[in-house]
């Protein structure tokens, strides 16, 4: 009897945990898709969140008479691991680009940066084929003196778009200023200080702060679209190996 009550709280304590890992979900996606500063997120970087539900509703959709198992806690790692890993590199592959960010502190201690005046195009192509095919949207600058037209990165949040903020100047001449050098950004890949159209103009520290930005919204979709999610279906299957193992224990033979 004893036994049996310790089943059933941390069943029960199981199945509590895993609704409130949803309650904690849907919120989160609320506030993704209410709050501006999310909006440059795509269904793919949520991606962890819709794996909450996944986990939780195959928890809650076991048998009340749950049969015991081998229960092998360095094969329940794995198990945990292997998925989670595979779903934070998907929902985090558009924004790689975050790892050249290091380039916005180092420009902005540069007291004369680069200038260069040309026409902006925009360059959309395509690379791979099939599940592999990936659509980029590339700003450019055309610029007669330069052997190729320069890509314009006033992006880190989507890879795939390196500057949407310039995409309405396209066919416009402007001056810009820019930074590049040999480790984030290569030759003809520049990261834009400031633009000069006819009558718009974009200055470094506008651009210091749209980097800046997008820097916070980065730190806040890894604490709560990656940090939280691991930590509650970690935490979730830590309670089903707990319980797992009592039921085990329940089902072994007495010896006399």
């Amino acid at each position: 009897m004893r036994i049996n009550r310790q089943l059933k709280a941390l069943k029960s304590k199981r199945n509590k945990h895993a609704l409130f890992s949803m309650v904690i979900a849907v919120v989160i996606l609320i506030a993704f898709y209410q709050l501006p500063q999310f909006q440059d997120f795509n269904f793919i970087n949520l991606s962890p969140i819709y794996f909450i539900f996944i986990v939780c509703l195959s928890f809650l959709k076991k048998t009340k008479n749950e049969q015991p198992k081998k229960n092998n806690l360095l094969l329940n790692i794995l198990f945990i691991t292997a998925p989670f890993f595979i779903i934070n590199v998907f929902a985090l592959s558009s924004l790689s680009k975050f790892t050249d960010y290091s380039a916005v502190r180092i420009a902005n201690h540069i007291p004369n940066p680069q200038h260069v005046e040309g026409q902006i195009l925009l360059n959309s192509y395509t690379v791979g084929s099939g599940r592999n095919k990936s659509h980029y949207e590339d700003v450019v600058l055309n610029e007669p003196s330069q052997q190729q037209p320069l890509r314009l990165v006033c992006n880190f949040m989507d890879r795939f778009k390196s500057c949407p903020l310039l995409e309405n100047f396209q066919q416009q001449k402007v001056s810009i200023r820019y930074y590049a050098d040999n480790s984030q950004f290569i030759y003809p890949e520049v990261l834009v200080l400031s633009v000069t159209a006819d009558n718009t103009t974009i200055s470094s520290q506008d651009f210091m702060q749209i980097y800046q930005q997008q820097r916070s919204n980065f730190l806040m979709y890894l604490f709560f679209m990656v940090l939280i999610p691991n930590l509650l279906v970690i935490n979730l299957f830590w309670r089903d190996h707990q319980y797992q193992q009592s039921q085990t224990f329940r089902y072994r033979p007495q010896s006399i």
